[in-house]
């Protein structure tokens, strides 16, 4: 059960524990994946922004995903390590957190999502060397954090489907940073296919690449 960018649709995030809960009871994985929270950033912007009822809903949150605005917002902390002990103190079993070009952070309790611990993982070096050439590639930033989430889902639909129940959170990180990479290589946010699985193909060398770029590199904190 996957709850994306709740905050632009109020009742839903306002609630959001309620279904979280329903979720779990019916054995579901939940994934949750925020968005800038205008609404409540306006309301009161020195206080952080609620999930729901903000401490239930991560206990029955599996994966949190988020861009590091948002991780330091709803957490009310000053620096994402700070807002990453905050996340495991209340239950959840894996995060990430993005930045933009930066390195991306990734924490899993190892109880769902493996490899366990604290990581700092890089962006695609392939896509970032394609875009500074002279090549065909021509597009924008626009979508790359929902490509990203995107590529996070599809690996683990696709885990789901052929695994059980435990999870390569590596591969799903690959899946992410090269749907959120190649998303530059077009205008807007979401690529128009002229055939069945075309988008599919054509993010798999990136897929590759990255899995390669990340071998043995992972740099573990703690």
């Amino acid at each position: 059960m996957a709850f994306g960018g709740t905050a632009l649709v109020p009742h839903i995030h306002d609630n959001l524990t309620g279904l979280l809960e329903k979720a779990k009871k019916r054995d579901c994985l939940t994934v949750v994946n925020t968005v800038y929270d205008f609404r409540n950033e306006q309301k009161n912007p020195v206080e952080k922004w609620p999930l729901g009822e903000h401490s239930q809903s991560f206990p029955n949150t599996d994966l949190l995903l988020m861009d590091y605005d948002e991780a330091l917002k709803i957490s009310g902390k000053k620096d994402v390590h700070s807002a990453v002990e905050y996340y495991r103190s209340l239950g959840i079993s894996a995060l990430i957190i993005t930045k933009g070009s930066d390195d991306a952070i990734v924490w899993s309790d190892g109880s769902l999502f493996s490899p366990d611990g604290y990581y700092s993982v890089p962006i695609s070096e392939k896509v970032v060397r394609e875009r500074s050439g002279q090549g065909s590639h021509q597009g924008d930033t626009t979508g790359c954090g929902d490509n990203f989430v995107g590529g996070v889902l599809a690996s683990l639909a696709k885990q789901m489907r052929d695994n059980g129940q435990h999870y390569d959170l590596e591969d799903m990180v690959a899946w992410g940073m090269a749907s959120g990479g190649y998303a530059c290589f077009y205008m807007g946010g979401t690529y128009i296919e002229h055939h069945p699985h075309e988008k599919f193909r054509l993010i798999k060398p990136y897929v590759e690449a990255y899995k390669d770029q990340i071998k043995h590199r992972l740099k573990k904190k703690h």
